[in-house]
């Protein structure tokens, strides 16, 4: 609250993590249970833990084992709620771990049938393990294709068996690495640059022909400052493009995980995309934010226009969103800390209109 100005991180804001999805987080629990029956082990250990629960002479163990059970219903009702994730499973993983906590703590019954539910969830993780998978094919029902199973979909370059560094990642096509590494030279050559166009072209990365996105600075724009030192990019991937671009390149999150104004955005009429990847600042926030003001380039008209980035430029001068932007971009003193702990409660439900003319009249009228 006192470091960025927000009631919780940019993250829960930019997904909107108290919305309600429920179709599309039923999807996503079908999802990550249905490809490996899960069902079939976990009720078995729960009827296990039952049949012990019932001989245990101490009611604080039966308490015990209910609270896991509890918490992990309450945070798989928050997942479905939510909308679920676009990554297969991950978010529904805390879940079934605390459903089978109170399992593992479970001694196993008396007699010859000792080993029987061991035997059992065993064979049936192997059978998982080779033979089970997310659903990856695009002929899979459409709720399928909006929860990414993150692994299968990378294609495995020769040498590269798993991807830990950036060498790793490079030679893959669309490779984020290559655009950092491009980023950091459009630094180096021309400091002052914007850049918010990316060219489809095609390379040899380690001698495999590969697509990717080319960045390409825009003629005519310059950076305000602080960035006038470098590159200031607008790019829907972050993290290893930002740390391949280095320190001289700076990246506006158009998701807006790591934006404060992206993250503000209001999602209005029909929910689309990719849970928690349904926003998308448009253009002319980006230069609005980041461009000398002045008259756009032909660059810039082919994707905006001289009103919008106007617009844009005094929203961002008005009301809720002036302070937000100033709470997580201000140098930090003491002052600013205490001011953020009032600006994060009292903005907590700040959302503006992705169109600029229209953010423009609700926050400046």
């Amino acid at each position: 609250m006192g470091y960025f100005g927000t009631l919780v991180p940019n993250t829960a804001i930019a997904k909107e993590a108290s919305s309600a999805f429920w179709s599309r987080g039923a999807d996503y629990a079908v999802n990550a249970v249905a490809p490996y029956a899960l069902w079939f082990p976990v009720l078995g250990l729960l009827a296990l833990l039952g049949a012990q629960l019932r001989r245990a002479p101490d009611r604080r163990v039966l308490i015990l084992s209910i609270a896991p059970i509890a918490a992990a219903a309450v945070h798989t009702f928050y997942v479905v709620r939510l909308g679920g994730d676009y990554m297969h499973a991950r978010m529904l993983l805390p879940s079934i771990l605390g459903l089978l906590l109170p399992v593992m703590v479970v001694a196993l019954p008396p007699g010859r049938w000792a080993l029987a539910p061991v035997a059992l969830v065993a064979a049936w993780a192997l059978v998982c393990a080779i033979g089970l998978r997310a659903p990856a094919d695009p002929a899979s029902p459409p709720a399928a294709q909006r929860f990414l199973d993150q692994r299968r979909k990378r294609e495995l370059p020769p040498g590269h068996s798993h991807f830990v560094t950036l060498a790793d990642y490079d030679p893959v096509p669309f490779s984020q690495p290559y655009v950092g590494r491009q980023l950091r030279r459009i630094a180096r050559q021309d400091p002052g640059s914007v850049v918010f166009e990316y060219v489809r072209v095609r390379t040899t990365l380690e001698g495999r022909s590969l697509p990717v996105r080319q960045p390409v600075a825009a003629p005519g724009l310059r950076s305000r400052r602080p960035w006038r030192s470098g590159t200031i990019a607008y790019t829907g991937s972050i993290g290893r493009v930002g740390y391949a671009a280095g320190e001289r390149v700076w990246l506006v999150d158009r998701l807006g995980l790591a934006d404060p104004v992206a993250s503000r955005l209001r999602l209005e009429g029909r929910r689309r995309g990719l849970a928690g990847h349904e926003k998308s600042l448009p253009v002319p926030w980006f230069l609005a934010r980041v461009a000398v003001a002045g008259p756009l380039p032909r660059a810039a008209r082919r994707v905006t226009t001289e009103r919008e980035v106007g617009a844009a430029r005094r929203a961002l001068r008005c009301g809720g969103l002036r302070d937000v932007l100033a709470g997580a971009t201000a140098p930090l003193s003491t002052g600013r800390f205490l001011d953020n702990l009032g600006l994060a409660w009292r903005e907590r439900s700040l959302r503006v209109p992705a169109d600029p003319v229209a953010a423009e009249r609700e926050l400046c009228d």
